[in-house]
């Protein structure tokens, strides 16, 4: 995936599955995740509705609401699913959802938006 985040704080590793609305990306941590990390994953993982974009763009995580941790891992894999639910010019709103990637236990849920730089 082509981010401009360095390690540690690149979270997003793989596109699993596409399509127009949405996409799962498999999200590796360090440790056992933060909610904000979870966010940052989620934000990270929208980029995969870039993939087949040949000019990089970079979005700015704007907003984050409704985020809830649903309980508590153990788990470093990640299999984080995003939603596009509205897009009006540069803007997107997304909801996202993770389950940990050995049991598809979901972890945490929200909703976010990104600002693509034109």
């Amino acid at each position: 995936m082509n981010l401009p985040h360095k390690e540690p704080l690149v979270f997003a590793k793989e596109v699993i599955e596409l399509n127009k609305e949405t996409a799962t990306v498999f999200c590796k941590f360090d440790d056992s995740p933060t909610l904000p990390q979870f966010i940052e994953a989620a934000a990270q993982s929208s980029c995969a509705f870039e993939f087949n974009n040949k000019k990089a763009k970079i979005g700015f995580l704007t907003k984050a609401f409704d985020i809830e941790l649903l309980t508590d891992t153990k788990e470093r894999d990640f299999l984080i699913k995003v939603k596009l639910e509205v897009q009006v010019n540069n803007m997107r709103q997304f909801s996202f959802e993770a389950y940990e990637k050995k049991s598809n236990v979901k972890i945490a849920t929200g909703n976010f938006t990104i600002l693509i730089q034109e």
